[in-house]
């Protein structure tokens, strides 16, 4: 996760990302919008943990080093072994 957090500040498609998250986020608390938790949940972009979420899912940054080590650690483990290329996406 730290490295995640080191290479988004190098990835400008992330931090786009990031901003207009945070203007929506700001935007919703000046008017003080109530939403419910689904709706929370339907927003394209948001901010939790200090790192940036697309659709529920963890926002990695474009760097091909990282991408390789995250793919590598669903796909290499013994606990995830060779169960198809669907089944390793799913995982990651």
């Amino acid at each position: 996760m730290e490295r995640i957090c080191r290479k988004a500040k190098e990835d400008p498609a992330y931090q786009r990302g990031w901003e207009t998250a945070k203007t929506e986020t700001e935007d919703a608390l000046q008017s003080k919008e109530q939403r419910t938790n689904q709706e929370n949940r339907n927003k394209t972009l948001e901010i939790q943990d200090e790192l940036l979420y697309r659709k529920i899912m963890l926002w990695v940054p474009n760097d091909k080093e990282l991408i390789q080590v995250i793919l590598e650690s669903e796909h290499d483990t013994k606990v995830a072994g060779h169960m198809g290329q669907d089944k390793t996406i799913e995982l990651i």
